[in-house]
């Protein structure tokens, strides 16, 4: 559950093993450690659904992700049912199976859960083992098992990593044109709201929103009374409960300050044709493999790698992704290298922006 909170708070633990379905309330019980070789291990193998918020609920409670993930979500992708088809739609078209859904947003808090909801938490965890079998020998005929497993992998990778309040600001990909000096006050506001929202444990917006941050730092003149902050559009609320943090900040912010890293701005309009041919090289591709496009490749991979070939020597270039590196890299290489032209206007026009 996380309506009116920072962090997500544990309702119920769903776990289905061997055709038995157990409901564990860390509700009613002090302590649900004795499950930690469960999950932690890398055996057993843990399956789930669309895993990424089980992961922060995992890493929030525990500190840690699982040992061991496969996401039947991720592996349907590969199998043509679509890059995110719910867990509802997956038993239908594999095992002609019917759920409803209608507890999906029930109080998961509130004691004692109805018998819909401890039925829907059952029906829930049923499936997977079945759907994972299937899912598994139909990725082995088509000897792309490993590629899921590595998808997979990397998503525990990324979620095992601790997001650093100091980069929150990073977020904010429109605020590239701000100076040196609004950076600097945008990264410090971020911070202070990030440290905030987890101290209070409430969503980041309910201390002070994305788009009240960003019109004080793209101020003409940086506010310094209560009133000022209420002239940019700020809530009067906000402006209670927050002006003399805010204003103690904005006192403080020096032009020569150290930024972790500058916001960059938006790859110009013309490497256009350079995205068109890497992204009709990786759709002849996705095709071959007879593989959704979507699966291969995102137009954040496409702009990843340009900026890697801007940024890094072309010869240390190359996806952080293994197998799709085996397939795309040569094609993609082939394009890069001819359009070094383009790319020594792409690296100066980035240098200007700094």
């Amino acid at each position: 559950m996380r309506s009116d909170t920072f962090y997500p708070r544990l309702g119920l633990l769903q776990v289905g093993d061997n055709g038995t379905q157990y409901l564990i309330d860390p509700i009613a019980l002090s302590n649900v450690d004795a499950l930690k070789p469960v999950f932690f291990d890398t055996k057993p193998l843990k399956i789930l659904h669309a895993c990424s918020e089980d992961l922060e609920v995992f890493k929030t409670i525990w500190g840690r992700v699982p040992g061991s993930l496969f996401d039947t979500q991720i592996a349907a992708s590969y199998l043509g049912f679509g890059l995110q088809i719910g867990y509802q739609g997956l038993l239908n078209k594999m095992l002609g199976v019917e759920i409803n859904k209608g507890e999906t947003r029930s109080d998961w808090c509130q004691r004692p859960l109805t018998d819909k909801q401890k039925h829907y938490a059952a029906q829930d965890v049923a499936y997977l083992e079945d759907v994972y079998y299937q899912l598994t020998e139909s990725l082995k005929r088509q000897s792309r098992l490993s590629w899921v497993e590595e998808d997979c992998e990397a998503l525990l990778s990324a979620a095992a990593i601790e997001p650093s309040p100091e980069r929150y600001y990073l977020k904010f990909r429109h605020a590239w044109r701000l100076d040196n000096r609004r950076q600097q006050l945008l990264k410090n506001v971020c911070t202070w709201r990030e440290l905030e929202a987890r101290q209070r444990d409430k969503p980041r917006s309910f201390i002070i929103k994305d788009v009240d941050i960003l019109a004080i730092a793209q101020s003409v003149k940086l506010p310094d009374t209560p009133q000022k902050l209420l002239d940019l559009g700020l809530h009067r609320m906000t402006v209670k409960k927050e002006a003399d943090a805010l204003l103690s900040i904005l006192s403080q912010v020096r032009s020569d300050d150290e930024l972790i890293e500058k916001l960059k701005p938006p790859i110009p309009v013309i490497a256009k044709p350079l995205i068109s041919e890497l992204k009709s090289v990786a759709k002849d591709i996705s095709q071959d493999l007879e593989l959704p496009i979507e699966v291969l490749v995102s137009k954040k991979t496409i702009e990843a790698f340009i900026m890697s070939c801007i940024e890094l020597k072309l010869e240390e270039v190359k996806l952080n992704s293994p197998w799709r590196n085996e397939v795309l890299y040569k094609n993609w290489m082939k394009i890069i290298y001819n359009h070094q032209e383009l790319l020594s206007l792409l690296k100066a026009h980035f240098n200007s922006a700094h």
